[in-house]
């Protein structure tokens, strides 16, 4: 599980600590993944660039906004979906699940 970490992270590790995870998963165990994803509409986007991009910064966040995690998440993890998604007041939050296949690559 991870819970508001992937935004921090540099855009060039987002997709390298995604494949940890997956390393790090016996086979059909889950992730559950709660952070700032894609912001889907105008106001989330305006508030997320307002507080959290201000404070943590563009480079690293900008391809969180952009709907990057959801690709990482869903060519790595099979069944992988969005759970919910809370609007808040510094844009919009996302839990994902996926899982790693019985049978691995």
């Amino acid at each position: 599980m991870s819970s508001l970490l992937f935004h921090q992270v540099p855009a060039g590790q987002k997709k390298v600590l995604i494949e940890e995870i997956w390393n790090l998963l016996e086979p059909g165990g889950m992730v559950l993944i709660a952070d700032y994803m894609k912001q889907e509409n105008p106001l989330m986007r305006a508030l997320f660039r307002a507080t959290v991009q201000r404070l943590d910064g563009f480079a690293d966040t900008q391809p969180n906004a952009d709907g990057v995690m959801e690709k990482h998440i869903s060519a790595r993890f099979i069944d992988s979906m969005r759970l919910a998604r809370f609007n808040t007041p510094t844009g919009a939050i996302s839990l994902w699940r996926g899982y790693k296949a019985r049978t691995s690559n």
